[in-house]
């Protein structure tokens, strides 16, 4: 048997950081739901720039996005789907066992979002330059998540740019919430 490969999962500990914080979970959930946004991707478009790893191009976006297309196809929608079932058919969650069992279709799922995440955090081939001013960071955060909004032709209005601001809080908590406005 081979040893565990040795990976980074800094864009996974980012986000675990990042999604229990305060209205992170409606935003992110929100732009997947309207516009179909990868959650995974927006986390991804927030860690490049909070750890100074500057501003994704579109090629970036686009290898990023079709180094986990078949996952996501094939493995973590299917999950989501059964774990959505369950919850949805008031007989099926009705079973005995059927919340334990949508428990671990939870788990299998957030497992999946992990594989995922280490697959796009090996697309980024930049290393993290904490020397970089926080405000520049944060443009570059900013930066990256419109430029994966424009690629998936999302209109940026009201309801967007507070749930981004939520987005951007979380990556940046120390910031006041004016600096985050200005971004």
């Amino acid at each position: 048997m081979e040893p565990p490969e040795s990976r980074s999962e800094e864009l996974w500990e980012f986000t675990l950081a990042c999604y229990p914080r305060a209205g992170v979970q409606p935003a992110v959930i929100g732009l997947q739901d309207r516009w179909g946004a990868d959650v995974n991707l927006l986390f991804l478009c927030c860690w490049v720039g909070a750890s100074g790893r500057g501003r994704l191009a579109a090629d970036d976006l686009h290898r990023a996005e079709r180094s986990v297309a078949d996952w996501k196809t094939e493995v973590t929608l299917p999950l989501r789907a059964i774990r959505d079932r369950i919850k949805q058919a008031p007989a099926l969650g009705a079973l005995p066992g059927a919340s334990d069992a949508r428990g671990k279709v939870l788990a299998a799922e957030i497992e999946s979002e992990r594989v995922a995440q280490i697959a796009l955090e090996d697309t980024v081939a930049r290393e993290a330059d904490p020397s970089v001013p926080e405000s520049e960071r944060l443009d570059d955060a900013a930066a990256n998540l419109t430029a994966y909004l424009d690629s998936r032709s999302v209109r940026v209005d009201e309801a967007v740019r507070e749930q981004l601001l939520v987005l951007l809080g979380a990556s940046f908590p120390d910031l006041p919430d004016a600096e985050l406005a200005r971004s």
